[in-house]
């Protein structure tokens, strides 16, 4: 299954999430127990949101390009032999699981996007012209 970074909701708001990179765009809530459904996304690569800061975004990149495994609240990627297991340590029942080529693409995307957002403003300055 191949993923990608996504940023999720307004642009000056630091949260990211990993989603499959082809799916159809369904949403549906699906009954979890006599009294209780999830919403769920076709996007979601797992049964619940990956979702982090750029900071935990680029530990999951690092940590895969270096065979390594990370964990955060809402994020995590492990490795299993030759695969990545992808998740919501919060919320997830199911890992996803990614191939190592899979995993090193998604690293390339979570590096391409985010490794150099640090330098980038929040805002652009307000402007400095003299307006009289």
């Amino acid at each position: 299954m191949r993923c990608e970074l996504i940023r999720s909701g307004d642009s000056d708001w630091d949260w990211w999430t990993i989603e499959r990179k082809e799916h159809d765009g369904r949403e549906w809530l699906q009954e979890t127990g006599p009294n209780s459904a999830s919403y769920m996304r076709s996007a979601r690569p797992s049964d619940a949101c990956i979702e982090g800061t750029s900071d935990e975004m680029l530990a999951i990149a690092k940590a895969i390009t270096a065979g390594e495994s990370v964990n955060f609240k809402r994020c995590a990627a492990v490795r299993v032999g030759k695969t990545y297991h992808l998740s919501s340590p919060r919320n997830s029942q199911v890992p996803a699981v990614l191939t190592l080529p899979e995993s090193y693409d998604l690293s390339s995307d979570i590096r391409l996007k985010l490794d150099f957002k640090a330098e980038e403003p929040k805002q652009l300055p307000e402007s400095t012209e003299d307006k009289s």
